[in-house]
């Protein structure tokens, strides 16, 4: 797609930002999207993986298997 302009391309970035966060359901947090998720009341079911933490983990476990 192409934009006319810098206001075109803000305009284009608005749109994509609001489809993520308001139409586009995220496997992450129920196949809810983002504003669902956002107006329940309680905490949610954490559904995605902590890489960082998970790469980490495994550090430590090689680490503690010499």
């Amino acid at each position: 797609m192409e934009v006319s302009g810098p206001v075109h391309a803000q305009k284009r970035i608005d749109e994509i930002i609001y489809t993520y966060n308001h139409r586009r359901p995220h496997m992450s947090i129920g196949n809810l999207t983002p504003e669902e998720a956002r107006s329940m009341k309680g905490e949610a079911a954490k559904l995605w993986k902590n890489y960082f933490a998970l790469k980490h983990e495994s550090v430590k476990t090689a680490l503690a298997c010499q």
